[in-house]
């Protein structure tokens, strides 16, 4: 199992070949990490501030037009 660069006609590497067994563990093991991440952790992380403000904002250019 050998991973193979390729290379454009500057030598700067523009793509990979990897062995399907390599990319199958890969797969795998993203997989395997995904499922174990609980999300509900995250819930109510991402704070927006001045919503209120875009919204106004969003509701002037509607009634313009």
């Amino acid at each position: 199992m050998k991973i193979e660069y390729i290379y454009d006609e500057n030598g700067k590497k523009k793509s990979v070949v990897v062995p399907i067994e390599i990319w199958e563990e890969m797969i795998k093991k993203q997989d395997e990490t995904l499922r174990k991440r609980d999300i509900k952790k995250y819930r109510g992380i991402l704070k927006i501030t001045g919503i209120d403000d875009k919204i106004k904002k969003l509701r002037e250019e509607w009634d313009r037009t």
